[in-house]
């Protein structure tokens, strides 16, 4: 039975004062604040068999993933599957959902860490349950710091803001 992971990028300006990104939605960077909730998560995804991990290819992703990867013993693959919901039309965004779904269910091991954005974690929340999911779920998302475990058939959200 496969265990995912899921978690957003450190905390940004954008996400911090809930704005939206506009032009920087690919340059944004974390903010120093940010650093100790990923460190925990990093020490946290340590202690738990992670087999394969994903990351989206915004910046954001990238230096948190950079940070998690100085304690644990495994690397994040970049793959556009992960990227956040921008200008893609809902139709295209839930297509590309069930692609990234399909590749989490057949990837290898049992362990999955993947660092992502809000709206994938919503839809991956819902997908990976066999549920359905619609537009109106994609605010359905943890706040930054918060692992989303998803495992048989369960989520448990474990918050490392603290």
């Amino acid at each position: 039975m496969k265990t995912f992971y899921l978690f957003r990028h450190g905390q940004t300006y954008y996400s911090k004062n809930e704005i939206p990104y506009g032009t920087n939605e690919h340059t944004a960077d974390i903010l120093d604040e940010a650093r100790p909730p990923i460190e925990q998560i990093g020490q946290f995804l340590s202690t738990v068999p992670i087999d394969t991990a994903f990351r989206s290819e915004l910046r954001r992703c990238e230096q948190t993933a950079h940070i998690i990867e100085s304690t644990v013993q495994f690397r994040f693959t970049p793959t556009p599957l992960c990227n956040e919901f921008m200008e893609d039309s809902f139709e295209a965004f839930y297509k590309r959902m069930q692609t990234l779904t399909e590749m989490l269910e057949k990837a290898s091991g049992d362990g999955i860490a993947v660092c992502t954005h809000g709206a994938v974690i919503a839809a991956l929340k819902k997908m990976l349950l066999g549920q359905e999911f619609g537009a109106h779920d994609l605010m359905y998302y943890p706040k930054t710091g918060v692992v989303v475990k998803v495992s048989e058939g369960k989520l448990l959200e474990l918050d490392f803001n603290k």
